[in-house]
Parts: structure tokens; sequence; C-alpha cells
């Protein structure tokens, strides 16, 4: 408990920083980035001890109604779901999206903030003993276009014993099999999916 209020008051302190940003406008009707934090965002990121974070800039329309973050397990070359998921109601074209976790077989901490509301959301979707595995973790890098009712991978961990794991963007949710020849013991992904439509 004490975890999630950290995390929705730094989150929240954050995104209310975000109306103080001037963004450049894009081309794009819809995109998703990461978040470029200005020197006192960061310094309220550090200060909260939100370092693990994952922050995400958000340029969406009005037909916005929700956002629905699942978290995917890979399994036998497909993506399962690990755990129900989580959706949110969300209104606005400027957003942000935070997510903050160590490993995401344990918990995920989902914040999101349109123009006229925000919500934050814990995410649990099952507990692992991974004793001296190591974990490798990516994260969406670069701007990419977006659609409603579309999944966009955000985040891939790896957790194994192997002495070398390779590091993978995002992108590769779209190629599970590529993963899975690598053995393995555990790998995640995060997406999220902006919908028209209201929860």
């Amino acid at each position: 408990m004490k975890r999630l209020l950290l995390t929705a008051l730094s989150c929240l302190i954050i995104f209310t920083l975000l109306g103080c940003s001037a963004k450049k406008a894009s081309a794009l009707e819809m995109y998703i980035e990461p978040a470029q934090l200005s020197k006192e965002e960061q310094a309220i990121v550090n200060l909260l001890d939100a370092s693990r974070a994952r922050i995400f800039d958000l340029k969406l329309t009005d037909e916005l109604k929700s956002a629905h973050i699942k978290v995917y397990r890979l399994e036998d070359g497909a993506w399962v779901p690990a755990s129900g998921g989580g959706s949110m109601r969300i209104e606005g074209k400027k957003s942000r999206l935070a997510l903050d976790f160590d490993v995401l077989a344990d918990d995920l901490y989902v914040a999101l903030q349109g123009t006229e509301s925000s919500a934050v959301k814990r995410i649990a979707p099952e507990k692992m003993d991974r004793g001296k595995m190591s974990v490798t973790t990516t994260s969406l890098a670069n701007r990419i276009e977006m659609q409603y009712e579309q999944e966009v991978p955000l985040i891939v961990q790896i957790i194994s014993e192997k002495d070398v794991i390779m590091s993978y963007g995002p992108e590769i949710f779209s190629d599970p099999a590529r993963l899975q020849q690598y053995g393995y013991e555990y790998v995640y992904a995060v997406t999220v999916m902006f919908s028209k439509n209201p929860l």
C-alpha cells in the first residue's frame, strides 16, 4: 500500500508539471514516446526514488475514452495473459503514462493522466521465486504512431539463469517464436491499448 501511494504521489507531481512543459507539435495524429522530463520533473523523480518508472508522453484525440494495460508471459512460443490486466477511464489529447516495477511477475503500478482525469492501478500478475536469476528489461525508446483498438508493446523483460541474455526492444513482441528459441525461463511483456469505447 505504501508503494502504491508513493507511486501515485510521484506520478501526480510529475503529471502536474506536465502542464508547465512546452511540447513540439507533431504531424502524427496519435503517438506514444518516452517522456522528455524537465530538470524539475527529473529532480522529483529522483527525490521520490521513482527511478524505475518508465514514463511516456501520449498524443491522442478527443475520441479517447479508455486505456487498457496487459501483462503477458511467453509460453511455448506464444504470448499468454499473465494477469487480468487493468483498464482505466481517461480523456484528453495530451496524456502521460507511468509504469513502475522491478520484476513484472511481482507488481506493476500504472499511473495515467489525461487532460480531464487521472488514475492509478496496481496489477499483480503472479508471484515467483527468481532466486539468483538475472533480469533484463527494455522499454519503448522512440516515438511510434498509434491507432485506437491496437495494442502497443511498451516493455519486454527477460528473467533467466543463463550467463548471456540477449536484449530485445518491445518490437520483439510481434515475433515471440524468436524469443522462445533462446530458452529463457521467464519472458514478460507489457502492452497498452487506447480505445474510443468508455468503460
